[in-house]
């Protein structure tokens, strides 16, 4: 009877102890990786000063003032 109740029980992971304190600080690791990328993102990248923009457009049909 003991042994069919230890057959039942879940056995032990096989894990190290090494690997359960990897999923244990994995969380981590990807807060300090989105982080470092937030970090990057804000200082490559903003906003670019706005310039202005000076150019000639011919319109069709417009007499221009050199005709």
């Amino acid at each position: 009877m003991a042994n069919s109740l230890r057959a039942s029980l879940p056995k032990h992971s096989k894990q190290s102890p090494s690997d359960k304190g990897l999923r244990a600080r994995a969380p981590y690791y990807a807060a300090i990786g989105v982080l470092a990328i937030l970090v990057l993102a804000y200082i490559d990248g903003g906003e670019e000063p706005i310039r202005p923009i000076s150019q000639t457009v011919e319109i069709p049909g417009m007499a221009t003032e050199s005709e």
